[in-house]
Order: C-alpha cells, then sequence, then structure tokens
C-alpha cells in the first residue's frame, strides 16, 4: 500500500526517482547548496575564531633551554633554544613547531626533544608562532622567513651540522614543517 502511495504521489515515476520535469530544479538546489556550504564554513569558522579564549599565558621553557628573541621584517619573533650540554662540533638541529594555540614551551613538554637532544647530542629549537598559530597556508612566505632566520640565529650562537637540519611539528606545526 506505501509503494502504491509512492508512486501515485510521483504519477508515474517510476520505482527510481521524481519525474524529469522535476529534475532541472532539483539540480539547481542542489548546486545552490554546493556553493553555500563553503561561505557557511568559513562564517562558522569565524564565528569560532572569535569566540576563542584568549591565549594561555606563556610558560616558562623547561631547565637548559632559553627564550630568545629575533627581528624579521620589522616584527620581534621568538623561539625557544635547547642546546646539548657536552656536544663538541657541529650538531644536528632538530626544529619542532607547536599546533594551533599552542607554545614552544608546551611543545617542548609534550614532545620530549630537549631531554632527547641532551641524550643523542642534537640541538633542539622550538619557533613560536604569532598568536600561537602558524600561517603556513595563508602567508608561507613570512613564516618560511621566520624559519630561516631562526635557524641563522642559532648557527651565530652555537655551531650547527647545516647538511643535518630537521622538522618535526604537531597539527598545524606539522603543516609548517613540511613547508
Amino acid at each position: 500500500f506505501v509503494a502504491h502511495e509512492r508512486r501515485a504521489a510521483w504519477q508515474g515515476a517510476g520505482p527510481i526517482g521524481p519525474p524529469e520535469s522535476a529534475l532541472p530544479r532539483l539540480s539547481l538546489l542542489l548546486a545552490l547548496l554546493l556553493l553555500a556550504t563553503p561561505a557557511l564554513a568559513r562564517e562558522r569558522l569565524r564565528e569560532r575564531v572569535a569566540r576563542r579564549p584568549a591565549a594561555p599565558a606563556l610558560m616558562d621553557p623547561l631547565p637548559g633551554t632559553e627564550r630568545l628573541a629575533i627581528t624579521v621584517d620589522g616584527a620581534t619573533r621568538h623561539y625557544l633554544l635547547h642546546r646539548p650540554p657536552h656536544a663538541d662540533g657541529p650538531r644536528p638541529l632538530v626544529l619542532v613547531f607547536h599546533g594551533m594555540g599552542g607554545q614552544g614551551a608546551r611543545v617542548e613538554r609534550l614532545s620530549r626533544f630537549s631531554a632527547l637532544g641532551d641524550q643523542a647530542g642534537f640541538a633542539v629549537a622550538y619557533p613560536e608562532g604569532e598568536e600561537g598559530t602558524w600561517r603556513v597556508l595563508r602567508d608561507p612566505r613570512t613564516e618560511i622567513t621566520f624559519t630561516r632566520a631562526v635557524v641563522a640565529d642559532i648557527a651565530a650562537r652555537t655551531p650547527i651540522d647545516r647538511q643535518r637540519i630537521f622538522a618535526a611539528g604537531i597539527s598545524n606545526g606539522a603543516m609548517m614543517s613540511a613547508a
């Protein structure tokens, strides 16, 4: 009985769907929905960013790690540097990038790269994104310029092997490490 009512409602559309006269309207509706979806997603993202809580208080780095500031393109940016205590000669460097909303001291604690660097004899840098984020998709040139400046600043402070520079990251920082 239900199947008979459905067919009657579509007046001979058959078991598959609506009559051909309804297809242009359905296609138009589907196209409008597909066009509206990215705009709605952008608006929701803007709302979430606007409601985002204030950045957490700046954490202190672990003992043996120092917070350094450099000026890049007129802006002061920061990074943390951990040097192994007993390494001779040029050593490898690992850059560890925090995730969105993070900071160098937090990813230092989570990753434990500083302790690993002490054991294996490599330096570790934790660059910090502006306002806790890496704008690698929107403004990669600025972020890459900053990263290169961090490496140059480290090379001026401690001997590093420029053939052994590595990058790692969490979430938004992983995108930065791949840039």
